[in-house]
């Protein structure tokens, strides 16, 4: 017996034309058996090679209703994730990360039940965290200014009312997986081991780093409590340095070599500390613009649809 919930299904596509065809077969199959109606939105964050034709040679012979989203820039998953949320009309929206999809399609299943029991988002991650991962998000919940449990999440499944309190939000520069610990609706994980055969394709360090740093100018407080902070250690050190020199002075200790590495220690860790400052003060002003810009947050080059009737329950 088919679940008569309606199921949207977001995909974020971007070079992944060796494994598209056999996992948009293997999503469609699932939904078209265990859910009486769903619709399948893939979204092309203009890709480089041929994922868009290959998506577009494989709908028509899919079951069920598919739209293709494809974006004239690269935006990066957060926003195409967006593009694509906006398009749903489900229930529930399942958002997958293609090249990250290492877990089974009955863990999909389990993601859907858990959600059914009461919850409004219910993220799936696996068993073995990395340690690089493990200390960012531990550094996150330490300066954020919400009370967020976020880990490495590979696919979510998310309540209408939970997308649409995000969709709504303002902001131009968007952590999907904050904003939906923001809303305040209730949330769960469910846990998985990875299948062993299929190897994932990370984010280089670049797109790391930049994503990084937005998550933690977004969700706290940082920019503001940094300088006073650093102002603290800097008055510390230059009391304990002018205490050293009065030191010397009574005592006539030689101050010929005495205190010079001291001295360019603290002139470093200054110079770094003031520059740090002025990099987060300057994501800060960035960001600031990009908001009061008003600028489109996508823009969508051309949508395809495709729609076949789908199996009797």
């Amino acid at each position: 017996m088919k679940n008569k919930v309606y199921i949207s299904t977001v995909i974020y596509l971007h070079n992944d034309e060796d494994i598209v065809c056999k996992a948009l077969k293997d999503i469609s199959n699932f939904l078209d058996k265990h859910f009486e109606h769903f619709e399948v939105i893939c979204v092309d964050d203009c890709s480089s090679d041929k994922t868009l034709e290959k998506v577009l040679d494989l709908i028509p012979h899919l079951k069920g209703y598919h739209n293709v989203i494809s974006l004239t820039r690269k935006h990066g998953v957060e926003t195409a994730m967006l593009a694509g949320g906006d398009k749903s009309i489900g229930d529930f929206i399942y958002e997958i990360e293609l090249s990250f999809m290492d877990y089974s399609l009955d863990f999909m299943l389990e993601l859907f039940n858990k959600a059914q029991s009461g919850f409004d988002i219910v993220s799936g991650r696996e068993q073995k965290i990395p340690l690089v991962s493990n200390l960012f998000y531990f550094v996150l919940k330490l300066v954020s200014y919400v009370d967020m449990d976020l880990n490495t999440e590979n696919i979510i499944i998310v309540s209408r009312r939970a997308l649409n309190a995000i969709l709504d939000m303002p902001e131009k520069t968007r952590y999907r997986k904050g904003l939906l610990y923001f809303t305040g609706f209730p949330k769960s994980e469910c846990i998985y081991k990875p299948i062993k055969n299929i190897k994932r394709r990370n984010r280089s360090i670049s797109e790391k780093l930049q994503l990084a740093l937005e998550i933690i100018i977004s969700f706290s407080r940082i920019g503001s409590k940094m300088p006073l902070l650093l102002s603290m250690i800097f008055l510390s050190i230059s009391i304990f340095t002018g205490v050293l020199t009065l030191c010397e002075y009574i005592w006539g200790v030689s101050a010929e070599v005495r205190g010079w590495t001291t001295l360019m220690a603290f002139l470093s860790f200054g110079f770094f500390g003031a520059f740090l400052v002025l990099g987060f003060l300057g994501e800060y002003i960035s960001m600031i613009l990009i908001e009061l810009q008003g600028r489109p947050l996508y823009t969508i080059k051309k949508q395809y649809h495709s729609f076949n009737k789908q199996k009797d329950s």
